[in-house]
């Protein structure tokens, strides 16, 4: 069966990669230049209203802009299995092993996490931004500490998964 489906496994290979570009870069922009520019700001000068303003802005556009990546992380997984299973890739490869392995124990729990702030957080604490001030602001104090904490070991951790996926080193 398996040998049927390899005709379809570059169409495959492509719609993962394409994936994994729409993931691993959806929120760069949005997070650089605009939502932790306008923090930044704000922490600067808290007192002005303009920069208070853009500040939630700038926090519902980041939550609207990572819906492309939440949708594209669960592509990125599908297409990854069916790529395993076509080719018949084993984890007896070093690079394999340690590309699931940081998928698997990082990225997954992160996308958990990362969709349960943006989703389901965010949208409630917008809601009740009138009523609630001090709880929007502790949401979203959570929401930058948890940005703010991942960012490096993402940035770290995507180019190595997609070097381990491209060059394939013997690594033992």
């Amino acid at each position: 069966m398996t040998d049927n489906l390899m005709v379809y496994y570059p169409y495959i290979k492509f719609i993962h990669l394409f994936s994994v570009m729409i993931w691993s870069m959806s929120a760069v922009g949005a997070y650089v230049y605009y939502f932790r520019t306008t923090l930044f700001a704000v922490k600067k000068d808290p007192q002005n209203m303009e920069l208070q303003r853009r500040l939630i802005w700038a926090y519902e556009q980041f939550d609207k802009t990572v819906v492309l990546e939440h949708i594209a992380f669960p592509v990125v997984l599908i297409t990854g299995l069916l790529m395993f299973l076509l080719a018949g890739w084993t984890t007896d490869s070093s690079w394999l092993l340690i590309k699931l392995v940081i998928v698997v124990g990082f990225f997954i729990p992160l996308e958990i996490l990362d969709v349960w702030i943006s989703h389901v957080l965010g949208p409630r604490i917008s809601k009740n931004r009138e009523s609630d001030v001090d709880g929007w602001g502790r949401g979203r104090a959570l929401h930058w500490q948890f940005l703010k904490t991942v960012s490096p070991w993402v940035a770290i951790s995507i180019p190595l998964v997609i070097l381990l996926a491209v060059v394939k080193p013997v690594l033992w």
